[in-house]
């Protein structure tokens, strides 16, 4: 089961995506505020598949929150949608170039939600897929050319000894 962890300080809210989701068949964790959400994460060794993350909160900011995530190497390649009530181009911006995969504004259509979530979890693990293939194709390649070089190693010896055999040949001759 898929895990999504929900950042939102209001609390209409959050109750509102945590229902629909749970609905949708994700396991969810939620929790009202960013320091909070880092807790979470150091405590659950960063096991979600996606993280949904209000900007306007309280103490911490969802800006200073992604910060945090991104700066993490076991973290930063989780998708995090930006749910926020910001809508001014510069945010939206903001909010990409620190790392988010999306961004949702309220009020929004929980259907739509539920998809954008579906569709980055999906993305994740397309590209968790794609590495691992990569790096077990690479570890097929190192071991090819191993084998190549235990071949050819062993072939030179007896072409050697043939090579050296055909020349006395051919003195002979």
């Amino acid at each position: 089961m898929r895990r999504i962890l929900i950042c939102e300080d209001e609390d209409v809210i959050r109750d509102f995506v945590v229902i629909n989701l749970k609905r949708a068949g994700y396991d969810v964790v939620d929790v009202n505020c960013g320091e909070e959400a880092l807790r979470v994460f150091d405590e659950a060794h960063g096991d979600f598949d996606i993280v949904l993350l209000d900007i306007m909160m309280p103490d911490m900011d969802g800006y200073e929150v992604i910060k945090h995530l991104k700066a993490d190497p076991a973290l930063q390649d989780i998708p995090v949608i930006f749910l926020t009530a910001l809508h001014n181009p510069e945010d939206i911006v903001k909010g990409f170039k620190l790392g988010a995969s999306d961004y949702v504004s309220k009020p929004f259509n929980h259907e739509e939600l539920i998809t954008r979530v579906a569709h980055h979890i999906f993305i994740a693990a397309s590209k968790r897929t794609i590495l691992e293939q990569s790096e077990q194709l690479q570890r097929t390649m190192r071991n090819r050319d191993r084998m190549y070089s235990v071949i050819a190693h062993d072939l030179r010896s007896p072409i050697g000894t043939l090579k050296m055999v055909f020349n006395m040949l051919t003195l002979n001759i």
